[in-house]
């Protein structure tokens, strides 16, 4: 189990791994995720982390949400048993970063529309839950932080 940690407030992801058994589970050890040999920080504190592939290397990668409304990827650079996370890009969509007005970004990784690939659905403080299509291939990854092939649905507009 990966998650922020509201009562910290000092923006660190914490690992949760299961030291029991399936039946008899046990989550108390916790370990601090790693970023260059330092905690990782998530800027703005109360980090809502998910964990998948979204880079198609077939590595478990990083997509945090923040209090700012901002939405965070930190790619594994190293593999599932000893991961690695250099720093983060912000996710975007039509070019521009993906930043929540109402602020707040809490997100969700699921194939919505059935194409194999992961879109995002984003819930945030003000009780709006986004959906953004991923309309491209990640394979290669990501370049520069530019994720413009996402694609976002508005409340109130026409869905796509």
């Amino acid at each position: 189990m990966i998650r922020g940690c509201f009562e910290c407030r000092d923006g660190f992801l914490r690992l949760f791994l299961n030291q029991g058994t399936d039946t008899e589970p046990d989550f108390r050890a916790e370990v601090l995720i790693q970023s260059n040999f330092q905690p990782l920080f998530v800027e703005s504190f109360r980090s809502s982390p998910v964990v998948g592939d979204v880079t198609g290397d077939r590595k478990k990668d990083l997509v945090v949400g923040n209090t700012d409304g901002r939405l965070l990827l930190y790619e594994n650079m190293g593999v599932d048993e000893d991961p690695e996370f250099h720093g983060f890009v912000d996710v975007t969509s039509d070019g521009l970063p993906i930043d929540l007005p109402s602020s707040r970004s809490r997100p969700s990784l699921c194939d919505w529309n059935d194409d194999g690939r992961i879109d995002v659905l984003i819930g945030s403080s003000d009780g709006t839950v986004r959906r953004y299509l991923n309309l491209g291939v990640f394979s290669d990854g990501f370049e520069s932080g530019d994720t413009s092939e996402w694609s976002s649905s508005v409340p109130g507009s026409p869905s796509t």
